[in-house]
């Protein structure tokens, strides 16, 4: 098989299982907006965004890149996270990239908080990153199950 035809066959099956893993009809990714004066996200990367499961776990993704110096406790997000998608309690990550510990917090009032002081150009990822919200999907369902109808304004028509 020539060669141009086996990157071809690998990208399409790359995007087929990215398909499948995105086919889940409960995941919809909501875009976080960051602090232009903190943080940005090049065009060439993934933005930075988060879903809640149906276990009322979130999930982050996607890259920033910091576009000055940083103090340790700076907020990346331009606003802070709907209350549906904050932690129950603050909670600390630690990102490793090339060697280097990167820390950040989700807090509960929405932030995601630097912990430490970083160089402009520092890059950081929030691939991994998954904490308890305070959403109450687990007890929306439990009621639901049980006969109660739930409405939700997320619904697609």
């Amino acid at each position: 098989m020539p060669r141009s035809r086996s990157r071809a066959l690998i990208r399409a099956a790359a995007v087929v299982a990215w398909s499948i893993s995105s086919a889940n009809a409960h995941e919809h990714w909501r875009a976080i907006a960051l602090d232009d004066d903190v943080a940005s996200t090049p065009h060439s990367h993934e933005s930075v965004a988060y879903v809640i499961d149906d276990d009322s776990r979130v999930r982050a993704r996607g890259w920033f890149r910091l576009t000055r110096a940083t103090s340790d406790g700076e907020d990346v997000f331009a606003s802070a996270l709907p209350v549906d998608a904050r932690p129950r309690k603050d909670t600390r990550f630690v990102v490793t990239m090339k060697g280097s510990e990167r820390v950040v917090m989700v807090t509960t009032n929405g932030g995601l908080e630097l912990r430490g002081e970083y160089d402009a150009g520092t890059w950081f990822t929030l691939r991994g990153l998954e904490y308890e919200s305070t959403s109450d999907a687990k007890e929306e369902r439990a009621r639901m199950d049980d006969g109660e109808c739930i409405g939700n304004s997320n619904a697609e028509m």
